[in-house]
């Protein structure tokens, strides 16, 4: 589909599971239900894997090792740039390759995991929604232009020594908040001149770690404001303490005739904000 200013309707593929090839034009649009049921997945390295979750459009990459690098519009979901709302990625995983979430325009936060060690040049560039991110403690290298165009950043928290940077990986945004740990102060002085219209913050990465288990009450009794009253609560809870920089994992069990489990342990607050 390479109609001009295209948009694909709702339930356009839906169930289509033996769908296994679609091209996309940069200007087509896709709705959150165009494909619901379908399955998108393949390989990205030598031992690592992708697929999507259409209803909660997620891209997951599972496995060990290296990302493959990609050229410019070639990662091989790309054509579901303007579909993908979160990413997540296997303890296991070391490195993000070159152009590899290139132009995803609707993902708002990511945190990468601990095993990240080298983030490709140009691999988040021009996500435009992303708000925050929080690089792994064993990241060493942010390659050139790895969030160049990401004109929506908030705040970046890198959680271990601040790499080695490529040339424009950082945007110099005034709304920036760079979050360094107290350990690394040195690398606040060179982030500071690196960006000088960011904002440049240290955070206590002494901090012992915390586990918290939220458990909401979401039975019949909690209708009307009394739910809303929830959601507000549970949100702020999240924002004020979970995260990075309160060393805070918080997973969510939600309770009506029974228990059950709304995330796991994460330290990404914003996904956390989404499920409530």
């Amino acid at each position: 589909f390479f109609g001009a200013q295209a948009t694909l309707g709702s339930y356009a593929f839906g169930d289509c599971t033996n769908l296994s090839t679609i091209a996309l034009g940069r200007s087509v649009s896709i709705q959150s239900t165009t494909f619901n049921g379908c399955v998108a997945e393949g390989t990205c390295g030598t031992d690592l894997s992708w697929s999507v979750d259409f209803t909660t459009r997620k891209l997951s990459i599972q496995g060990s090792g290296e990302m493959a690098n990609y050229a410019e519009a070639s990662a091989p979901w790309y054509g579901l740039r303007q579909f993908i709302l979160r990413l997540s990625a296997d303890e296991q995983v070391t490195s993000i390759g070159n152009y590899a979430f290139d132009g995803f325009s609707m993902m708002g936060t990511f945190a990468l995991p601990s095993g990240i060690q080298s983030i490709g040049g140009h691999a988040f560039q021009n996500c435009v929604s992303l708000e925050r991110v929080t690089f792994g403690e064993n990241l060493i290298y942010l390659g050139a232009y790895a969030l160049g165009g990401c004109t929506g950043l908030k705040e970046i928290i890198f959680s271990g020594p601040v790499p080695q940077l490529g040339d424009h990986c950082i945007p110099n945004l005034a709304g920036l908040t760079i979050c360094v740990p107290e350990t690394n102060t040195e690398w606040a002085i060179a982030l500071a001149a690196l960006c000088p219209d960011a904002t440049v913050t240290l955070w206590d990465d002494t901090l012992s770690s915390r586990d918290i288990v939220l458990v909401l009450d979401v039975s019949g009794s909690m209708d009307g404001d009394r739910i809303d009253s929830l959601r507000t609560a549970a949100a702020a809870f999240v924002e004020r303490g979970g995260g990075k920089i309160n060393n805070t994992r918080i997973a969510i069990i939600t309770y009506n005739s029974s228990a059950s489990l709304l995330s796991g342990f994460t330290e990404i607050n914003d996904e956390l904000k989404d499920l409530i």
